[in-house]
């Protein structure tokens, strides 16, 4: 299948397939903009043909760089600044000597030093041997091929499935990210306990006062027991608050490291490990799953330990009045706090993993659909498009149903558990009672700090269903930083000082099981302008790409310089080359943005060299505000030859 944007084939294939897509679209009048902008030559002149035929009885009008394309045009209208230059045929726009002619005079004078005729340039020496302007000619898919165009290309080599994590695995992972923040994390926790603790206190001291005016048990004087229940019940608000300013704290903290290290782990993968991935799916690990995590440190760690110690307490303390209602207590707490945790999340199954896959899906189809709105538009597929998005919508929408049922169900099952463990310490307790085990006021006691202090191990319970989702983005996430990338950055390596030359020896290549590039032998000189020829999909941007190490050859070598490219540090090799592809983006933000990302405190007359080498010096000096003009999202204030 097609990866996302068509990422697994070549510039020419895209363009070609979207020339197809076009043709069988029949229609009475064609528009072509720039239909053979990224093609080899053969393909291009088999697209004019075509082009032609259907002159014979369709309209076809064509925007091309390469005049060549509309030499045989009815009809030719040349564009200047917006306004109407000329028109004619081709032969009468020539003898005209106007604006066309100079550029059909600039085009045959570049093809000319193109192909190693004109001054300075030479013809190859031999076939390995680039020399002037000539190159090696790459075989394509119809001769002898290099390798055949496979259907797993760019971004599948090496790649993995998603790893089964368990979710005691996943949340010893998570836990030690919280290590810079172990000290905030200590001090939740004695917060959140002290302030449980007074919650549950309010109750028990309310406990004694109300047997002690009862004259049934003066353990506890009644207006001691009333001071103790103002004191529980004024400290409670500031302890809890302290709590989960302490838990937030931590956990966006933590999201801040999370999304650091995603990033970074994100630029080591790139370009090689991201060219297959839909981004959409990045998008949403970027954003829903990281912010998911949140849950996990503010609500559910900090939480688990604070139910742990106040068990703990409040076990020891029933065992000042009974140690085996201790014993009963302990098991009541045990019960909600891990039993019943465990038992929903097993329930719950993969539900969670399905959810964030099927949202990160999700966005990547709505992310597919804005970038194709054009053409779904422009061949009337809204409403089908439509109808499959309706589709994914409502599959999800069960996803998240049967989940959603699954933690009402659990919740209600909580509820269910504690009310009969409640019933169960009041049994217990009057049968001690009416056995003289214990006495009737501590046994009242007894079962008033069990009800009372269900609260921290209630939200552990329910964690084991409302915490999948987090524990689904969770693994995602470690999947992207335990992924490896596809070449290592090397840190330590030879450094460049300039550069020497170039060349690839007896280099194999292969996106997974298909080959690309087979002994390719290239040998590169100071000051030579290199043209790599062949057919679209012949691996001329492969092999391109192997000079940059975006990925290791599988046999023989790349050098630069003298020296092999994976014994060369990286940041070294980035700064030697100077890597512009055929897919050009621009980011949000004005021309200078652009332009100085390349060259940090680059000065205007820089850029503007820069500008005047590029031919768009002119364009920009036109612009509103020149260099601070805004380019829009992805360039779209631009037109396809400004971006580029």
């Amino acid at each position: 299948p097609l990866h996302e944007g068509g990422s697994n084939l070549s510039g020419g294939q895209r363009q070609r397939l979207a020339m197809a897509r076009a043709l069988l679209h029949d229609s009475p009048i064609y528009i072509f903009d720039e239909a053979t902008s990224n093609i080899d030559a053969e393909s291009e002149s088999a697209i004019i043909s075509a082009a032609r035929e259907l002159a014979g009885g369709r309209t076809v009008i064509m925007i091309s760089h390469r005049l060549s394309a509309i030499e045989q045009a009815d009809a030719i209208y040349v564009l200047e600044q917006g306004k109407l230059a000329e028109h004619g045929t081709h032969s009468q726009l020539l003898a005209r000597e106007g604006a066309y002619a100079r550029l059909w005079e600039s085009q045959a004078q570049l093809e000319t030093f193109a192909q190693g005729d004109g001054d300075g340039a030479s013809s190859a020496a031999s076939p390995g041997t680039v020399s002037g302007v000539d190159a090696l000619e790459m075989p394509g898919e119809a001769g002898e091929p290099v390798c055949a165009a496979g259907a797993d290309r760019r971004g599948a080599k090496d790649t993995a499935a998603p790893r089964r994590r368990s979710n005691f695995s996943i949340m010893a992972r998570l836990v030690g990210l919280t290590r810079p923040l172990l000290p905030v994390m200590a001090l939740a926790i004695v917060l959140g306990v002290l302030g449980f603790l007074a919650a549950i206190f309010l109750t028990v001291f309310a406990a004694y006062g109300l047997l002690g005016a009862a004259g049934v048990w003066g353990a506890l004087p009644m207006g001691a027991a009333c001071a103790l229940v103002a004191v529980c019940g004024v400290v409670r608000g500031p302890l809890r608050y302290g709590e989960q300013l302490c838990n937030h704290y931590l956990a966006f903290k933590i999201l801040a490291l999370v999304r650091d290290k995603v990033f970074g782990k994100m630029r080591t993968l790139a370009p090689a490990k991201l060219e297959g991935r839909d981004k959409g799916d990045l998008v949403s690990l970027l954003t829903g799953d990281i912010e998911l995590l949140e849950v996990f440190y503010a609500h559910t760690l900090s939480p688990a330990a604070i139910a742990l110690v106040v068990s703990v307490v409040m076990v020891a303390f029933t065992a000042t009045l009974s140690p085996l209602l201790a014993v009963y207590a302990a098991f009541s707490y045990a019960v909600v706090g891990i039993a019943v945790p465990w038992i929903s999340s097993k329930a719950s199954g993969t539900g969670g993993r399905e959810v964030r896959d099927a949202i990160g899906s999700m966005n990547a189809f709505v992310l597919d659909s804005l970038r194709g709105l054009r053409e779904t538009l422009q061949f009337g597929r809204a409403d089908d498009r439509a109808h499959e998005l309706a589709c994914r919508m409502s599959s999800l929408a069960k996803v998240e149903g049967r989940l959603k049922d699954r933690t009402a169900a659990a919740m209600a099952a909580t509820g269910a558990v504690v009310l009969a463990l409640d019933m169960g310490m009041l049994l217990a307790a009057m049968h001690l009672a009416n056995g003289g085990m214990i006495a009737f006021g501590p046994a009242a006691i007894a079962c008033v700090a069990l009800m009372s202090s269900f609260g921290p191990v209630i939200a552990v319970a329910n964690l084991g269903s409302t915490l999948q989702q987090t524990l689904a983005s969770g693994a995602r996430v470690l999947d992207v930083l335990d992924e490896s990338p596809q070449t290592d950055e090397i840190e330590e390596g030879a450094s460049l000082d300039g550069f020497d030359g170039a060349a690839a020896s007896h280099v194999d290549f292969s996106y997974g099981d298909a080959c690309v590039l087979s002994d390719v032998e290239l040998s590169i000189q100071p000051g030579q302008v290199v043209r790599i020829a062949g057919r679209s999909g012949s691996g001329k941007s492969t092999l391109l790409k192997l000079f940059m190490r975006f990925w290791d050859v599988d046999s023989g070598a790349i050098e630069v310089s003298g020296h092999d490219v994976r014994r060369v540090a990286t940041a070294s090799l980035r700064q030697v080359e100077g890597f512009m592809t055929q897919e050009t983006h621009l980011f949000a933000g004005t021309v200078r943005d652009n332009l100085v990302f390349a060259k940090p405190g680059a000065s205007d007359e820089e850029i503007m060299a820069a500008c005047e080498k590029a031919s768009i010096a002119d364009f920009v000096r036109r612009l509103p505000a020149g260099l601070d003009t805004q380019v829009g999202e992805l360039g779209d204030a631009l037109s396809g030859g400004e971006r580029q």
